[in-house]
């Protein structure tokens, strides 16, 4: 009995490790966005050098995660996650140090370089220790996180920037990775370690479900709009404004992915039209709050354009992030998990380097955002695609490593 009662303290407390690692690693890809121009004048960059510095997380995050994914699978999570852990602690320290610009700029790929291992390793080891029937909701949950910690590492510079030094926008990074250090080896076990040893997955067999490309196509759309919304909005409110207003739709994200998250956890057959649904109403409200976010500028009314845009922004993130989720997890392999957890991830880096990217000058982005609210729309009329095919489709049923027990069912009812 207290075996029993242990056991989920362990997972719980582990639960609230790795979500916190997830959120921190998502957070410090996005949290030199608002203090960039402070950053390029206190180390004398020139515009070219200032947009490497702000994409040099995401883009090392990016093109690094399939290779982190296809290691996790191979090695296990918990080395692979200590690995990373390590690697991101010390590289935020010296990001915080950073002299001049090269420091900081190997800094931040070295920080993606770190946070590539911990991302799928983080979602692995969650996965090993949730049952079956509770890995929709623990997808779910996953998802906001991700959503949540953006926004986080959008939001912290505003408020740290006004008492100290954007230095200190790396303190979160370093200590939660020295926690998770500190705490991974009791917390984090590798039941099915070795399991998946031997040749790695290939990719392909990951994107061959429509299911988990579409998830995955939404949720680096979801990415692209969030990061224009945001330029828009950090280029027309003033600085003493701008986390003040943003507060209702990070109210109205998180309660949405809390709605979200029990018809994603029904049971099967519940579950199985929930996430396509839930992917629309995301997606269109999304593209109601970008749509209505590409008209803001320094007369635009808060009450009327910047409010409810806001509120239907956030309240579409939340469905899509968390419906997306589940889809782009449906039918994997607890022992793949970090292939499916660097596709995942990959969608999100992708998506803020496309977001910085499409920006170019206010009226630029502005288009940009109301072209991505339209690509939202479009894409909500494709979610039917979602839905879990009636008739199994045996030439996609792939045996990745030529083992009856590593066959991967792409076309399954979840």
């Amino acid at each position: 009995m207290n075996d029993a009662v242990n056991d989920v303290d362990r997972r719980g407390q582990a639960y609230a490790l790795l979500g916190a690692v997830q959120a921190t690693v998502v957070a410090t890809m996005t949290v030199v966005a608002l203090p960039l121009p402070a950053i390029g004048r206190e180390l004398g960059l020139d515009p070219a050098a200032a947009a490497l510095v702000g994409v040099a997380y995401a883009l090392a995050f990016g093109v690094l995660l399939p290779v982190g994914g296809r290691l996790v699978d191979r090695f296990g999570a918990r080395p692979l996650l200590v690995v990373g852990l390590a690697a991101f602690a010390g590289a935020s320290i010296a990001a915080a140090l950073a002299a001049g610009f090269a420091t900081l700029t190997i800094a931040r790929l070295g920080q993606g370089a770190g946070a590539a291992l911990i991302a799928p390793a983080a979602l692995a080891a969650v996965r090993l220790r949730t049952a079956r029937g509770a890995q929709p909701k623990v997808a779910a949950a996953w998802g906001g996180l991700s959503v949540l910690g953006a926004i986080a590492g959008a939001l912290l510079p505003g408020a740290v920037d006004d008492w100290v030094s954007w230095r200190w926008c790396f303190a979160p990074a370093v200590l939660v990775s020295a926690a998770a250090l500190h705490l991974a080896p009791r917390l984090v076990s590798d039941p099915q370690r070795g399991r998946g040893r031997g040749r790695a997955p290939r990719p392909v067999a990951y994107l061959a479900d429509r299911r988990r490309v579409l998830g995955l196509l939404a949720i680096g759309l979801c990415a692209t709009g969030a990061a224009l919304a945001g330029l828009l909005l950090v280029a027309a409110l003033p600085a003493d404004r701008l986390v003040p207003a943003l507060l209702p739709g990070v109210a109205a994200l998180v309660l949405a992915g809390y709605l979200a998250r029990r018809p994603l956890a029904a049971r099967v057959p519940a579950r199985r039209d929930a996430a396509p649904a839930l992917l629309t109403a995301g997606l269109a409200s999304g593209a109601a709050g970008l749509l209505l976010l590409s008209r803001v500028g320094p007369d635009t009314g808060y009450v009327t354009v910047v409010l409810p845009g806001l509120v239907l922004l956030g309240a579409g993130l939340a469905l899509v992030f968390a419906a997306g989720t589940v889809l782009a997890l449906a039918g994997v392999p607890v022992h793949r998990s970090g292939l499916a957890g660097g596709a995942f991830n990959g969608a999100l880096a992708l998506g803020v380097i496309a977001g910085l990217a499409f920006a170019g000058g206010a009226s630029g982005t502005a288009a940009a955002t109301a072209g991505v609210g339209a690509a939202f729309a479009l894409l909500a009329m494709l979610t039917p695609l979602a839905a879990p095919p009636r008739v199994r489709i045996a030439r996609f049923d792939v045996a990745l490593n030529h083992n009856s027990r590593d066959v991967w069912p792409l076309h399954t009812r979840p």
